[in-house]
Formats: structure tokens, sequence, C-alpha cells
């Protein structure tokens, strides 16, 4: 329902089958509250140059799914304002493409700051389950599970993830780039790749992190700069790396405090010129190359 002099698009309590995707112009609120589902179906998906205000409760859940295994998940670009996404489940989605364009995530945010709590990324088939690309993002009690590869990517962002999980990744949790992020109260579980991934002159900052089962647990490339405290660390192929990947950036560093670890299989890899620093103790580079022993 479209309240033109309100500019308000409101999406009714119901099940929704959408068969072809559904463009959203700027200037409007998009609203949509508890008790909705839509079942993208034939390759649709959500497009929308507006601000989401996506609301549900503990008892009454927004899904966005696909049945069809074709769905290509949620895009806003260039909202104008901040949106809201609280109590929704994105499940089974891929990322849009048609006609020689694609993007990477089956939910992306392009210029366009959100938050988002108590929400769930699942079985997501794409690069990324969540793509935040230049803007601002809270992300707050959500969980991320069975991600064909990476969780959630940030590319050129400002934001934080708190009091979140993040369990079956195929490939990273958290991958930032040219970012400035913070992350705290986190849990990893049976990722595929590295479970925090900084890199292309990133800050981040960590606390209190729980890392089970990756093969790399924390690596930090690329003029990234990594500083944290409290972090667990077990059953991983390769503890940390700290190295230069692409020749115009340059060596990056980690600095953790109370670190406990548990059965890793290489605890560093560190080049020269990059640095590792725990408990405050700096310790010896290592190797060289890592960017190829990890990228063969």
């Amino acid at each position: 329902q479209t309240d033109y002099q309100n500019k308000t698009i409101n999406i009714k309590k119901g099940v929704w089958d959408l068969h072809e995707s559904l463009f959203i112009p700027k200037g409007f609120d998009v609203i949509m509250n508890g008790g909705v589902e839509i079942n993208l179906l034939n390759n649709s998906s959500i497009f929308s140059y507006s601000p989401l205000f996506w609301k549900g409760d503990e008892n009454n859940l927004i899904r966005i799914h696909s049945s069809d295994n074709s769905g290509q998940g949620v895009i806003v670009v260039d909202a104008e304002s901040l949106s809201e996404i609280d109590y929704v489940v994105f499940s089974n989605l891929s990322n849009p493409q048609s006609s020689g364009w694609s993007l990477t995530g089956a939910v992306t945010f392009y210029q366009s700051n959100v938050k988002i709590s108590n929400s769930w990324f699942i079985g997501n088939r794409c690069e990324d389950a969540l793509n935040i690309i230049r803007g601002t993002c809270m992300i707050d009690k959500s969980v991320f599970k069975g991600t064909f590869s990476d969780a959630f990517d940030g590319d050129f962002i400002k934001g934080q993830i708190t009091n979140s999980n993040f369990i079956s990744c195929g490939n990273d949790g958290i991958d930032i780039s040219g970012s400035e992020f913070s992350i705290k109260n986190i849990n990893f579980r049976s990722i595929g790749d590295k479970a925090i991934s900084v890199g292309e002159n990133s800050s981040l900052k960590f606390s209190d992190v729980e890392i089970d089962s990756a093969n790399v647990g924390l690596a930090s490339k690329d003029y990234s700069i990594v500083d944290g405290q409290n972090l667990l660390l077990e059953n991983a192929e390769n503890g940390f790396t700290v190295f230069q990947k692409k020749p115009e950036f340059g060596p990056a560093k980690i600095s953790v405090n109370n670190l406990q670890t548990n059965n890793i299989n290489k605890p560093y890899m560190i080049e020269k010129k990059s640095i590792l620093i725990i408990d405050g103790n700096a310790i010896e580079s290592n190797t060289e190359n890592v960017s190829d022993l990890l990228y063969p």
C-alpha cells in the first residue's frame, strides 16, 4: 500500500510470492512489520532507493526467502536515511545478477546506512550473505549461519558488530577492506577460511571474541591495524597471519592482549616488516610470501 502524501510504502501482513523484481524509487519509507513473509521466485529481487523500516518482534518475525532457490536478494542503494532491520530472517537467497552486471551479496546496502538487530542470515548461496559498501552499519544480536562463502563483507565502511554469532561459513566470517570497524562479544564456529580478515588500510578493534575451528583465526594485511583483547582461539590450522598481499599497500599489524589458544597447528605466519604483538611481546617474523601460501 503506497501513501503518496506521507511518502510511505506499507507491506501488509501475510505471505506474498514475488514472481518479478520489485523496484522502489527514492523518497519513500518502506515499512514492514512482523508476520510478513516474502518468497522471492523466478530470479526476483527487492531493489530499493529508499530506506527500509522492517521491524518484526520475537513472536512475529519477518521472513525473506526463496522456495525455488532462485531469489536474488535485497538491495538498497543511495538511501537518504538510516534503514532499520529488526527480527528479520534472510534465508536461501543468492546475489542479484542481470545483463552483464552482478553484486556479491544476498543482502546489499550500497551508500546506505543501516542498523540491524535480532536478525538471521541463513543458508545464503552467494559470495557474501551481507555486503555493506560505503556506508555505516551497526549490527547487534544477529546470526550468520550456513553461508556458501563470506558471511559479512564490509567495504569502505564505519561501524560495529556486537553480540553476534558466525556458524558454518564456507569462507570468511567477517571480511573488511578500507574500513574503520569494531567487534565485541562475537563467536565464530566452523569457519572455512578466515574467521576475521582485515585488509586494504583498515583498522579493527575487538574484544571478547571466541573462534573455534577455522583455517585462519585472524588475518591482517595491506597496511591494516588490528588491536584487541580477550581472544580465545582454538582448533585452527593457522592462528595469526600478518602480511602484505597487494603491491600497492604494505605490511600490517596485529596486537592482542589476553590471548588463550588451544590446538593451533601453525600459531603465526608473519612476514618481515609486519608486526604481531601478543600480551606485550613482539613475535619475530617467520614466513616469507604468506599470500602465496594462503592463496596458492
